[in-house]
Order: structure tokens, then sequence, then C-alpha cells
């Protein structure tokens, strides 16, 4: 059986659970012109994908086709569903901005945060999509034997349509929230991007001086958290660990694309790779070295960012590094790094499990610090780091992650990778007493 459905709004960044049925994802991409958010606006409604159910266009889409494959077995007295295989193969259609060479950083900064949440808003529908998917898949397994193979087919076919009318209601609820929330959303996005300041409170630092410095953050529009002086502080401690394991993959043959493109479907707003480019490789590496001198093996930087910098590769700043960045032109992966792969031990590693090592580091990391009381609630971990670093606010941090995920999957991947050679993922004492008691950062969720 196979199930099209198109679904698109105007919008909001997302991703999907990694143990669900079978999924084919594909991008592609239309142009928009202008340089003023009037224009961008005309060539949105004029250039986006058309949806047939509305006869308008729209800023982003997503084509979907469940395919439904099912084995019977017969016996003498019933006829019983063998398997069954559920498949969602989706196209999601994004806009891709030919910005000009002199467009005003207002216009950039919009244009930025409108795109993130369509790619969040697109995803999120490609994640109920395979929610679905898998329900459908599990309820067709679980079917009873029915008395004749011809019973057990139309027994299967009501279970679909079933299924598939949830998915389609689920579908519509989802774009009817978005967009009534649409506005109030993009311009909460944009008034939090980079605001927040970690307030760093030392031994000898007094309570009188640490709630004026809190005051005075809120006074310039500053979002502050307090957190204890210790290397990287806190948002730095939790994304460089990310950020080396990024590099150790490249290292190993990963690609480019796929590095980043995985981070970006997590619900990243920019993938590792990307991001030591915008801050520069030389700045990158500095830091890193810094927290690899306290924290060790743990922490060790790949090589490839020191021979970067030697070799002038430091990102956006000097027109190269992991990304060509050319001014009139959207940055493409620099074919001239491949001589910084030492090995092709990663091409072996799937997109999912790519994606999987990078952010356990920083689930373990972000546990860590709770762990030392770098600070001391949950919530100004999760609230850092969404804040800080854009980590998908639709997955509420790091921490509420873990909790939505469950400790003990975590842990349990993580020692799988630790026996498989790579210590680093070895899960902190805070993390693996969780997942052995069955332990929340936020228990009363």
């Amino acid at each position: 059986m196979k199930r099209p459905l198109l679904c698109a709004l105007m919008l909001a960044l997302t991703v999907l659970p990694a143990n669900a049925a079978n999924l084919v994802k594909t991008y592609s991409y239309f142009a928009v012109g202008g340089s003023t958010l009037d224009d961008i606006e005309t060539q949105l409604s004029k250039h986006g994908p058309e949806v047939k159910s509305t006869g308008m266009r729209h800023p982003g889409a997503t084509q979907m086709a469940f395919t439904t494959r099912i084995s019977y077995a017969q016996s003498a007295q019933s006829c019983r569903i063998a398997d069954a295989a559920v498949t969602v193969k989706v196209k999601v259609i994004l806009p891709e901005w030919r910005r000009p060479r002199k467009a005003d950083p207002d216009v950039r900064l919009f244009w930025d945060t409108l795109s993130a949440d369509i790619k969040r808003h697109e995803e999120r529908h490609v994640e109920i999509a395979k929610n679905h998917a898998r329900a459908l898949e599990d309820a067709l397994k679980a079917t009873p034997a029915q008395r004749t193979c011809e019973q057990a087919k139309a027994k299967a076919a009501l279970i679909q349509a079933a299924e598939l009318a949830r998915h389609d209601q689920d579908q519509v609820r989802f774009d009817r929230v978005e967009s009534v929330n649409f506005e109030s959303r993009i311009l909460r996005l944009m008034r939090y991007r980079m605001q927040l300041v970690e307030v760093i409170a030392a031994q000898q630092t007094s309570p009188e001086v640490l709630q004026r410095a809190l005051k005075f953050a809120q006074q310039v529009g500053k979002l502050p958290v307090v957190v204890k002086d210790s290397p990287g502080f806190l948002v730095n401690r939790i994304l460089i660990p990310y950020l080396i394991e990024a590099g150790n993959l490249f290292e190993s043959g990963a690609r480019i694309e796929d590095l980043d493109d995985v981070m970006l479907d997590f619900g990243m707003p920019m993938g590792p790779l990307r991001l030591l480019d915008e801050v520069g490789l030389d700045v990158s590496l500095h830091v890193a070295a810094t927290l690899a001198a306290h924290f060790g093996e743990r922490m060790k930087v790949p090589g490839c960012l020191g021979k970067m910098t030697n070799a002038g590769l430091l990102g956006r700043k000097s027109g190269g590094g992991f990304y060509l960045h050319e001014k009139s032109k959207d940055a493409k992966p620099n074919p001239g790094v491949a001589s910084y792969v030492q090995s092709q031990k990663a091409r072996e590693i799937t997109r999912e499990e790519l994606q999987e090592r990078m952010v356990f580091l920083m689930v373990n990391e972000a546990a860590r610090c709770l762990e030392e009381q770098i600070v001391t609630d949950p919530a100004d971990v999760d609230f850092a780091m969404i804040m800080g670093t854009g980590f998908a606010p639709f997955r509420g941090g790091p921490l509420r992650y873990t909790d939505t995920v469950g400790a003990a999957r975590l842990v349990g991947a993580m020692n799988h990778l630790v026996a498989s050679g790579t210590a680093h993922f070895e899960p902190c004492q805070l993390l693996a007493g969780m997942a052995a008691n069955g332990g929340k950062f936020y228990p009363k969720n």
C-alpha cells in the first residue's frame, strides 16, 4: 500500500527518534532572491512549493509516501501476519536565499532565523510521519491470527486506514498550532539570539557583588545564568567535546556534509564544522587546548585543528576552513582539506551513529557539569545551551532530552562505544546512576 501526503505551512527546528520504521529522506531547494524583507516575502510567495490541498504556495513543504509490505503465514486453521515493514519516503523542500553581496545585517539575521524555523517545522512533519509509521508497523505485527488470509488482509487494511487517518489528523493539528504561534515565535527567536551571559561566581565573590552583576546583565537586555568558576565555565565546557568529536570523525573519514547535516537534522542551528569556521579555527583551537590541558584525554584536540590553523585555514575570516567562504556565494565544503583526513574508519559509521556520537558527548558533559555543581539546577544547563548555542529548542536542552530518550538507553549506547575502544564516551557517575535507578533530571515532569 502506498499513501502520498504533502504537508506545509508558515512556520518553525526538529528531529526524529532513532528506533523507528525505515525512513528515506531527501532534500531539494528552491531559490529566493531579493535584498529586503518585502523582496523575500514576495519571492517565497512566488517560488515556494504549491500545496494542492490549499492551492497556495508555502515557504517550505514535505512530500511523504508510506509504503507497507506485509507477509502472511497460513496454517490449517488460521492465517496470521508473519512480518510487516513500513517505509516512509519523504522529500523536504526548503528555500535557499541567493543573498546579495551587501545585504543588510538585519535582513541576514531575519533570514537566518526564518530559514532555521522553516527547516525545524518541516523536520517535525517528518518526525510525526515516522512515529506513525512505527506505530503502524507495531500494530500490524501484533494483529491476532484470522481464520483465513483474506480476513487477515482485510484486518490489515483497516489497521492501516485507521493509523494513517490519525497521522493526517496529527499533521493538521501541528500545522494549526504552528500557524497561530508563528509571528510571536519568530520575534522571540530573534530577540533571544546570543543574549546569554554567564555570570561567574568565584570563591571570593560576595553575594552582594553577584546580585549587582545579575541586575546589570538584566538591565542591558541580557539573560544571565550563574556559573561556578571552572575551565570552560558552562556552555563552552559542554560544546567543546561536541566540536572535538566532529573533528575526530572528520579525521577518520566522515564527510563534512554528513557531519553538519545530521546535526541540522537533530535541530542545531548550524553544523559543528560550519560553527568552527564561523568562530575561527584559531579561537576554537585555543579554547579546546585550554580544556584539554585541564581534562586530559577526554578532551584531546584532533590534530586537524592545529594543522589547519598553521596552514592559515581559519574559517570564514580567512576565506576558507572546512568550507570555502566566497563573498558572493554560499559556503561550500572545501575539497582542499581532504589532506587532513587520516583514515577512512568513519565511512563505516551510519549518519544516525554520527549524530548519536556528537549528541552523547554534549549530554554526558552537561550531566557532568551538574554533577560537579558548575550549576545546581538542570534548568540552568538547558536554558544556557538553548540560549547560548541554539541547542535544538524543541528538545528542551540536553538534560531534558536525556529524560525524553531515557538515561538507560543513552548510557547503554555509550557503554557500547566504550567497549568498542572509544573511552571518552564513558558515562559520568550521575548519568550512570540515573540509568541504574530510572532517575530523571526533571522527576516532577
